[in-house]
Formats: C-alpha cells, sequence, structure tokens
C-alpha cells in the first residue's frame, strides 16, 4: 500500500523544513564555505531550496544554504516493509547567473539536537551527509518550477525512513557543495544561484513536500471470547482488521496450555482470507478441564500478526466425586421449625439407595456435617452451596465438571462464577 507524509509545520516549536545558512560577511574561499557549522537557521518558510552566491571579489563567496525536511513516519507499522519511497518537491523558482548548471539530490541528516520535534539550529549545517539517497540527482534544466519535481529513493534512502522517529532528509547541491569543488566565480548581479521549492508552511497540502512511502505489513488482528465450549471442542472467534498492504494467505487460532500462543502450537488453518472481518475456527482435540490461551492469528508475505490473548477453561463434563457425600443421586428436602421458632431445611440425600438425613440451619455457610434433625442449630449442610434443585420433592443429578474432588472453596468459586444454574 501507499502511505503520503506531509511536511508541515503545525506547531510553533516543530519545524518540519529548514534552511541552514552559512554566511560570511567579509567573503570566504568556497572550501571555508562548505565545512563546519553554519551560521543561522531559519525553520518552516513558504520556499526552501538550494542557494549560493558570490562575494564581491573573485573567487571569494559569501552565503550558501543547505535545506532540512522531516516527516512523521513514525505512524507506519513498526513491522512495516518498505518497498520503495519518493520524495516529491513542488518546484518554485530558479536561477544561474553564472551559468553553473547546478544539481540537487537527497541525503541522510542527523539533527543535532535530535531527529524529532525540535527547531533547527546553525549547527545542523553540517549535520547533512554526502551518501545520495537517489541515483538520479535533478538538475538545473530540468527543475520544474510549477510541478513536482521527484527523487526516487535508492536502497540507502529507504532504509534511512524511520519506522518509530521522525525521517529527516537533507538536500544539498551535487556538483559543487558535495563535490567540493569551487563553481565558476561570476560577478554577483544578481548575486544569486539558486532552485527553490515550496516549503511546508506553504498554504494548501498540494504544495507542501511530500514523501510517498509504499510497504507491507503483517496483517492487524483481535481475538474475541471463545463459544460454543465442550469438553473437547470448541469456537474461536476473530477479526482481522487490516490485511496490512498483501494478501491474507492463512488466517485461523492458535492455542496452548501455556500463554502466548503461536503458530508453531495447535492452531486452525482457515486459508486466504481477501478482505478484512470476522471469522471463526473449530477447535478440536481439546482435553476436558484444561484451561487454554488462544489469540487469532493471519499471515501475509511480511509475517503473522497475533490478536490479543484470550483465556477459557474445556467443559470438565458429568463427574462423579470420590466424596460419597459429592456422589449423591438425588435429594428430598422438607421444611420444618425447629426449637425456639428456628426455620431449617431438613435433606435426605439418596445415594445409591440408602438414604441419609441432614439438617442446613439458614444462612449456614459451614461445610456439610451429617447430625441428626435434632437438635437443628448444629453445623449443617446448606443447599445453595452444593445442590442443584427443582422443586421441593423432585430427584435431582448432580452435575459437577471438575475431574478432581474439590474443596469447599473451588466449589464455592465455579458457583460465583455463575457456571451453576440453580
Amino acid at each position: 500500500m501507499d502511505e503520503t507524509f506531509y511536511a508541515w509545520d503545525y506547531h510553533p516549536n516543530i519545524s518540519a523544513g529548514s534552511h541552514i545558512e552559512q554566511y560570511s560577511p567579509a567573503g570566504s574561499t568556497w572550501a571555508t564555505m562548505i565545512v563546519g557549522p553554519g551560521t543561522s537557521a531559519s525553520s518552516g518558510g513558504t520556499t526552501l531550496g538550494q542557494l549560493f552566491y558570490p562575494y564581491v571579489s573573485s573567487p571569494k563567496w559569501s552565503r550558501m544554504w543547505r535545506s532540512i525536511i522531516r516527516f512523521p513516519t513514525y505512524s507506519l507499522f513498526d513491522d512495516a516493509v518498505i518497498s520503495a519511497a519518493t520524495l516529491r518537491l513542488r518546484g518554485h523558482s530558479k536561477a544561474d547567473p553564472g551559468n553553473n548548471t547546478p544539481q540537487i539530490n537527497v541525503y541522510g541528516c542527523t539533527l543535532d539536537n535530535g531527529q524529532g520535534c525540535v527547531l533547527p539550529i546553525a549547527g545542523d549545517f553540517d549535520s547533512i551527509g554526502a551518501v545520495p539517497f537517489c541515483d538520479t540527482p535533478i538538475g538545473y534544466a530540468n527543475w520544474n518550477v510549477s510541478g513536482w519535481n521527484e527523487f526516487v529513493l535508492n536502497a540507502a534512502g529507504i532504509a534511512a525512513i524511520s519506522l518509530t522517529d521522525w525521517t529527516v532528509f537533507g538536500l544539498r547541491e551535487v556538483l559543487y557543495d558535495v563535490a567540493a569543488n569551487p563553481p565558476s566565480w561570476y560577478v554577483p548581479s544578481p548575486p544569486e544561484t539558486f532552485m527553490r521549492f515550496h516549503g511546508p508552511t506553504q498554504g494548501t497540502v498540494s504544495y507542501r513536500p511530500q514523501l510517498v512511502v509504499t510497504y507491507v505489513g503483517i496483517p492487524t488482528v483481535t481475538t474475541q471470547a471463545v463459544t460454543d465450549i465442550s469438553g473437547t471442542t470448541a469456537t474461536g472467534n476473530g477479526n482481522v482488521t487490516s490485511l496490512g498492504g498483501s494478501a491474507v494467505t492463512q488466517h485461523g487460532h492458535c492455542w496452548n496450555t501455556t500463554g502466548t500462543p503461536t503458530t508453531a502450537d495447535s492452531k486452525t488453518e482457515n486459508g486466504a482470507k481477501a478482505a478484512t472481518g470476522a471469522f471463526t475456527s473449530a477447535m478440536t482435540s481439546l482435553t476436558e478441564g484444561t484451561k487454554y490461551y488462544v489469540r487469532a492469528y493471519a499471515t501475509n508475505s511480511s509475517g503473522t500478526g497475533y490478536g490479543n490473548q484470550v483465556e477459557f477453561t474445556a467443559d470438565k463434563g458429568t463427574v462423579y466425586p470420590i466424596n460419597p457425600l459429592l456422589r449423591a443421586s438425588g435429594i428430598i428436602r422438607t421444611f420444618w421449625a425447629g426449637i425456639g421458632g428456628q426455620s431449617v431445611y431438613q435433606t435426605i440425600i439418596t445415594m445409591g439407595g440408602i438414604g441419609t438425613t441432614y439438617v442446613s440451619p439458614i444462612s449456614s455457610r459451614e461445610p456439610p456435617s451429617a447430625v441428626t434433625p435434632t437438635p437443628p442449630s448444629g453445623a449443617g449442610y446448606l443447599r445453595e452451596d452444593y445442590l442443584l434443585w427443582i422443586k421441593q420433592t423432585d430427584w435431582v443429578v448432580i452435575i459437577r465438571m471438575f475431574g478432581h474432588f474439590p474443596s469447599y472453596e473451588e466449589w464455592l468459586e465455579w458457583r460465583q462464577r455463575g457456571l451453576a444454574r440453580w
């Protein structure tokens, strides 16, 4: 996919474009002009460009400009793979009174105060490199003063595009500045040799410097809660929110029992996906009572993107705990008033045809203990903690999903999580 970034001064403390000047009031040799820090810096501006002009006496020179442009490429995906990029500058004007036919090219730039949101300083004059980021500089004759001048970036230029910070480019004259070869001196009337372009404070986007980046990234995926859970199967739910710039060749869900699953773990393979949107996966071969960690995934030519992690526990099925009290096959409940008017439940729990009577004081949360119906105030069996009721005298089968002998605390937690249906 293509994304266009603009050099735009949208904040007074942010400069997306600058020209850095080397100025010698008394004139200097060309060799002196092109080395060392500059003398001043100007942020923004409606026009930027490359400029030099001579001093009044030969062979001295009085002034030189270099330009710096910054683009907010940190919004790219951190894993984006850039295949191409073009720097586009909208031409403004040009002049070549000394017939030196200058050329402009793009170079790297490491700013003295960092690549981010800072204003330029004079010292940035020598922060621009000399390794070209475009294999074809634009010469004076081809400089378009009413349209776009395009620099197709080479491998070095593409590598300089930051995925996490501002991308900074410098522009220099090629034949005389970078090559350290003095241009032909001329009488400074008019004085300026320049090739200018519209800067970041130009009023409309159609004139501001642009960086067009072609890239692909891994897909963006989200994971939703697992549904239709049984002892050995479940349904994974996910959503591909971005294809990442290239075709999704595989997608599905992956899971394990330790966390942060990848496609190296158990997974579904739902095949290619031509568009963004929700999808489901049939997860199979699960183990009853096991906790699983799940992530949706999608793969394209750049790699595999994973969604957030969700977890679930495979259904533990119908089991009969070791404790005989929990192997009850049915219950009969009666209600009666105890000594002093205390209300109690009398519960007969049937195990294999043998009935055992338990007493349950109201609001008791004590573990069950076998007691006789009298006295009614002892530790009792509270039916809400352990038994599933339908009606007062109905026989029911206790469904329990542990697979091991549960503690009292485990049972309460199971009920509080809403897994019990009372």
